[in-house]
């Protein structure tokens, strides 16, 4: 039992037993938590009566260490901010990847329209013949996409890069 509660006890002489316990559980639970690279200034006192460079020396330690994980919280900041760059690039590189096939398609698909167009005007103007080549030439290249899009799996984003 410490002298505080010693001297609490003996200026209440006048109270019960009960009274009595229950000022010396609280005085029990009463408890100080103390938290980071440096020791508790009743410690650094303590060692000081050991040896008066202790605490300088400690404080120069927790110093230390403090500046030490700063640099690694600093250095997975930096990690972060370069893997965010990166999937910030792969994205802007992917969206470019798409919109460059989707002007793909529309180029083949006009491109398909005009062949099989030029076909039309050829079988009407009697030359059904020759209306055969413009009208395979047409039809190729969408035969050719609808091919692609069945073996590409979907939702794969790397397959579209290749």
């Amino acid at each position: 039992m410490s002298n505080e509660e010693k001297n609490l006890i003996e200026k209440n002489d006048s109270l019960k037993g009960e009274d009595v316990k229950h000022i010396q559980d609280i005085a029990i639970e009463y408890e100080e938590q103390y938290e980071g690279f440096v020791p508790h200034p009743s410690i650094l006192e303590g060692l000081k009566r050991s040896d008066p460079t202790f605490p300088e020396r400690v404080v120069s330690m927790a110093e230390s260490l403090s500046n030490a994980e700063i640099r690694k919280i600093d250095a997975e900041i930096r990690k972060m901010d370069a893997e965010t760059r990166k999937i910030d690039a792969d994205s802007k590189l992917e969206g470019k990847v798409v919109a460059q096939e989707g002007l793909g398609l529309i180029f083949i698909f006009t491109l398909a329209l005009i062949l099989i167009g030029a076909s039309i005007l050829l079988v009407f103007k009697g030359h059904e013949m020759l209306a055969i080549v413009p009208f395979f030439g047409g039809m190729a290249p969408i035969i050719t996409a609808a091919i692609q899009n069945l073996r590409k799996p979907s939702g794969d984003p790397k397959e579209s890069k290749q």
